[in-house]
């Protein structure tokens, strides 16, 4: 008798693990989509902050008109604002990092490929242009320098 018991409990457990794992995929390709709109949303945040901040630089600019004078303190303030900026966006850029990265665990499980042929690509130098760390770096020192500039040309 007892050992009818055990049987059934050994066969309700297969049962259990066996509709597991629709259950334990269902959530990874629910954590795949939450973890894949968070990563747009770092992106779409890092740069759209980022564009308010050059468009007020270039405002701050155009406000002061024939003001040379202006520059380099304008020059100064964008370089802060800028650099400010840079580092929230280092920031965001290291969590979606983390993001990508847990995208491709869930991609290795569920046999999915769409991070891992983009990271294949890249090491294997298929990917081409400027990537998005770098041009904010140029933005961050170009648009103060460009300031200046303009001031030692205006002279």
């Amino acid at each position: 008798m007892s050992y009818a018991i055990g049987m059934s409990n050994r066969f309700d457990s297969c049962r259990i693990l066996q509709n597991m794992k629709p259950a334990r995929e269902e959530n990874l390709r629910l954590e795949y989509e939450k973890t894949q709109e968070m990563t747009i949303h770092y992106d779409t945040m890092n740069w759209g902050i980022g564009a308010i901040l050059i468009a007020g630089v270039f405002g701050m600019v155009g406000l002061s008109g024939d003001n040379r004078e202006a520059y380099p303190l304008l020059a100064l303030l964008s370089a802060i604002v800028l650099f400010i900026w840079r580092v929230y966006y280092m920031r965001h850029k290291a969590i979606q990092k983390i993001k990508f990265q847990r995208l491709q665990e869930i991609e290795k499980e569920l046999h999915m490929q769409q991070h891992l042929l983009v990271n294949c690509a890249d090491k294997a130098g298929k990917l081409y242009g400027i990537k998005g760390d770098w041009c904010a770096w140029l933005i961050t020192i170009g648009v103060p320098a460009g300031i200046l500039s303009m001031y030692f040309m205006l002279r």
